[in-house]
């Protein structure tokens, strides 16, 4: 015969019931009552994972949206910076065609009714002190 106590070694432990441990039912509720429980609890999860689901889905649709609609800002700002860069070289282009000599001196002779200036209409300045100056010239100063 096996001793009380080698019996005990021998046997699984089956856990133990408290209180708190127990599904949530009513007493005098029959096996039906509780498996609707459970399957109340089980929906519960459920919802909660499809809801979770649906949130991460509803976010991912959203920022793809946000990604198609920055790619559309960001090809109308280059088309944009293309036109300006063209503008820059016609104005470019425009300003060295306005200052050129050729083009000045059509405008002085026609705009203007300007000539261009013949041997007697030449004065050369002299540098350094004139008759006039007593002694007033930066030159004699120092």
């Amino acid at each position: 015969m096996i001793s009380k106590r080698a019996q005990m070694a021998f046997t699984p432990k089956m856990p133990e019931v408290t209180w708190e441990s127990r599904p949530k039912v009513v007493m005098g509720q029959g096996v039906a009552a509780r498996g609707r429980a459970v399957h109340r609890r089980l929906l519960g999860r459920m919802s909660f994972f499809v809801l979770a689901v649906f949130v991460c889905c509803l976010f991912y649709v959203w920022s793809r949206v946000q990604v198609v609609q920055l790619r559309y800002s960001m090809s109308e700002i280059q088309k944009k910076v293309s036109n300006y860069k063209d503008d820059i070289r016609r104005f470019e282009t425009e300003v060295t065609r306005l200052k050129s000599p050729q083009r000045l001196e059509v405008f002085a002779k026609d705009g203007l009714h300007m000539v261009l200036p013949t041997s007697q209409n030449i004065v050369i300045v002299k540098e350094g002190p004139t008759e006039g100056d007593h002694g007033t010239s930066s030159a004699q100063s120092r």
